[in-house]
């Protein structure tokens, strides 16, 4: 945990909780507690809108392509500019995130007590970035998936669900390992960026970074195997686990909204991951040239 002054001041203080010899801060009791500082939470919108900004300003300045027929768009129009600065973005946005998801589930990973009451830098910094990102986003989606309102419907609920959770993981200060564990599966949003980051900026051209796309889509057909499929699986089996082998540090120091509400969205993450896994593997073997073209009709 950081020792510079204001990040887990409160929990030391006013709850004399203890340093763990991994380095996080365990908060000892059921009360309302946040474990981040104002700075933070201002720090926080002040990365997420900046890199907006730069990311929309870059894409004036790149040649954008057509998705569908990957011919030049000579005059893009403005959804068109929202959904390649929201492409940008995410190829920044995403590595941080990823990484801070990895790097804090190590840091808490270690015991019962770390994975339900353990706080460290890199979890508060991955939930605020993630909760600040997924609310400024939920506008632009508006516009950028007006087209497919079943994606938006998919997309809405998930980043709702998601920021509800990983929120009420910052105002309690518990349960940050679970928040950040289920972090893990950003690795994918890595790679499927990527792809589109591919169908945005490059003609359509088969023969052209043809490598390169294959690789893309193989790394992000496997991620979702490892990051979701697995993932989230394993989730709920640890969590169970733990409430049945140490109910004293789990069922009887957090509430059941958090315990169900939390294990009720990483279902429903496999679910729609379940969903989203059937489009991409289709892509894979579109880029690998495994699928069969359709014969043209003659009308």
């Amino acid at each position: 945990c950081s020792s510079r002054k204001g990040f887990c001041a409160n929990p030391l203080s006013q709850h004399s909780a203890h340093r763990l010899t991994s380095g996080f801060i365990q908060v000892p009791d059921t009360r309302m507690l946040l474990s981040f500082t104002l700075f933070d939470a201002v720090a926080s919108v002040f990365v997420v809108i900046t890199l907006w900004l730069a990311s929309f300003l870059l894409s004036v300045r790149v040649k954008l392509y057509n998705q569908r027929d990957g011919n030049l768009l000579e005059n893009p129009t403005f959804v068109q500019r929202l959904e390649a600065t929201d492409v940008i973005f995410a190829l920044a946005y995403f590595p941080i995130l990823a990484a801070l998801a990895l790097v804090s589930t190590y840091e808490l990973s270690g015991s019962v007590a770390s994975r339900w009451h353990g706080v460290s830098l890199s979890s508060n910094y991955f939930m605020l970035l993630y909760v600040v990102r997924n609310i400024l986003h939920l506008p632009v989606q508006c516009f950028t998936l007006k087209n497919d309102p079943k994606l938006l419907l998919q997309m809405t609920a998930h980043h709702v669900f998601s920021s509800a959770c990983y929120g009420g993981g910052l105002f309690t200060s518990r349960m940050h390992y679970w928040a950040t564990y289920d972090g893990c599966c950003e690795v994918t949003t890595v790679f499927l960026n990527m792809v589109f980051a591919f169908k945005w900026f490059s003609p359509k051209d088969d023969s052209k970074y043809f490598v390169a796309k294959a690789a893309t889509g193989g790394f992000l057909w496997a991620s979702f195997v490892v990051f979701r499929m697995s993932l989230f699986p394993m989730w709920l089996w640890q969590l169970a686990q733990d409430c049945l082998s140490a109910p004293a540090e789990t069922v009887h120091r957090t509430t059941a909204l958090e315990r169900w509400g939390y294990s009720a969205t990483t279902l429903f993450l496999l679910v729609i991951s379940i969903v989203w896994m059937i489009p991409i593997t289709k892509g894979l073997l579109k880029v690998l040239g495994l699928t069969k073209k359709q014969p043209r009709r003659n009308l």
